[in-house]
């Protein structure tokens, strides 16, 4: 068993993780001149915050959001009142085993889940990047919407990893939109310019081959770096904000300090038209 130790925001974090670690290639996996971002101006820091959403879109994408959760329930047999606050999930997903059910359907989430306007989403983050983008991500033939759920102290989240060590997922800008929850004390942490970084600095694991409690991550853990501070920053995002970030960034390790607020996040990926 190994320790990632890391700071975020200044303060320091640590948790326990099993797995087989090796220093990186000696290589650099990001290219900045064929890259989603390379036409963009923040493209050294490797993240932006934007905004997406007017007070009545964001509405939406709440009752969205809920209606997801529930459907997800009533599939698994769980019991979650109609009129509940996404902030109060814990208060009725209280063990792991019932929550992993909830995320088995929320993390594979499509376009057709939404009674939404997606398709405008893409498009503001097409003109942001200068490249035509869309939900439909072709390695995986379909889109890819995840629901990200992490519950008050709990281990409800990914460890530092890249999201572009996943081959269908290194040809695409993320986008991060806090629902619920969200504040300097839960949002996600980042490592501005990491996407950067020769591998050869990062000594991390396989993907499929990390645990954190007992449970296996598909995305590699990354322990720590070489010759400098694993430090992350959390951005905070307002509402009806995104973070926009590269696939490339470390990024993970959102411990939810709140003491009784369920943090919820929307993730999505858009990939090259």
């Amino acid at each position: 068993m190994d320790k990632c130790n890391l700071i975020i925001d200044e303060k320091k974090f640590s948790f326990d993780v099993v797995g087989k670690f090796n220093w990186g290639k000696d290589e650099f996996l990001y290219n900045s001149e064929t890259n989603i971002l390379s036409k963009t101006n923040f493209i050294e820091n490797g993240y932006s915050i934007i905004n997406l959403f007017s007070d009545l879109e964001f509405k939406d994408l709440i009752e969205n959001t809920k209606k997801n959760i529930l459907d997800s329930a009533l599939s698994n047999g769980l019991n979650i009142p109609k009129d509940f606050h996404l902030e109060n999930y814990h208060h009725y997903i209280k063990n792991f085993k019932d929550h992993n059910k909830i995320i088995s359907k929320t993390k594979v989430l499509r376009k057709k889940n939404f009674n939404f306007d997606l398709d405008k989403i893409a498009s503001i983050i097409s003109k942001i990047v200068g490249i035509e983008l869309s939900f439909y991500n072709p390695d995986l033939k379909t889109s890819h919407i995840q629901l990200r759920i992490n519950r008050p102290q709990s281990s409800d989240f990914n460890p530092p990893h890249k999201d572009s060590y996943i081959d269908c997922f290194n040809d695409v800008v993320n986008i991060w939109i806090p629902i619920c929850g969200c504040d300097s004390s839960s949002s996600l942490p980042l490592m501005p310019g990491s996407h950067l970084l020769n591998e050869s600095e990062l000594f991390k694991s396989q993907p499929g081959e990390a645990k954190i409690n007992n449970i296996t991550y598909n995305v590699p853990c990354i322990l720590k770096t070489k010759n400098r501070f694993f430090k992350l920053i959390r951005p905070n995002p307002n509402i009806g904000d995104a973070i926009l970030f590269s696939p490339y960034l470390i990024h993970g390790a959102a411990f939810n300090n709140n003491s009784d607020i369920t943090r919820i996040a929307l993730e999505l990926r858009l990939s090259r038209k």
